[in-house]
């Protein structure tokens, strides 16, 4: 978990613009990403009664989803 969070957050870092003083530019506006997870390791992911999606969001202030396959 911490490993796609960290993941998540340098491919953010690295799309925002930077101003001429080198603060990040830009709205702050949502992002989206998706992992993509093998069949035998979902459950790994969501977590007994989904209490590992519960952390990812906690933690890292995002709306998680789990879609169908296809």
């Amino acid at each position: 978990m911490e490993g796609l969070l960290r993941v998540h957050r340098r491919v953010i870092d690295s799309s925002e613009p930077e101003s001429a003083d080198g603060e990040m530019a830009g709205g702050g506006g949502p992002v989206s990403s998706r992992l993509l997870v093998a069949a035998t390791q979902a459950g790994s992911l969501i977590g007994r009664q989904g209490a590992t999606i519960k952390s990812i969001q906690d933690a890292s202030g995002a709306t998680v989803r789990i879609l169908p396959p296809g």
